[in-house]
């Protein structure tokens, strides 16, 4: 199972078919949870941030997502684990889990 569109990481497969069923219904159901890390030039001032915008999908990229006031309610938040000169390790995922 690809977690994410031109994203590297992690890729899911299932060792039996009642595994994959498991799998499929808990991605249908957004059980899973997804967590990304991004190394990034620049620091940001604060250590844990929110970004709140609408968000809908591109108008001529059909895989891509853009920021839109007819999108949907959009919350991601960034926690930064690690700085160093003008770099920054930064951690985004659900706000419950990055409190």
């Amino acid at each position: 199972h690809r977690l994410d569109m031109d994203t590297s990481g992690v890729v899911l497969f299932a060792k039996h078919s009642a595994a994959a069923r498991a799998i499929a219904r808990q991605f249908e159901g957004k059980q899973v949870r997804k967590r990304y890390l991004a190394l990034v030039v620049g620091v940001p001032p604060e250590a844990r941030f929110e970004v709140e915008a609408p968000i809908a999908r591109h108008p001529e990229h059909e895989t891509a997502m853009e920021v839109a006031p007819h999108g949907k309610p959009s919350l991601t938040v960034f926690r930064v684990l690690a700085a160093e000169r003008s770099l920054a390790l930064q951690q985004q995922g659900e706000a419950s889990e990055l409190a």
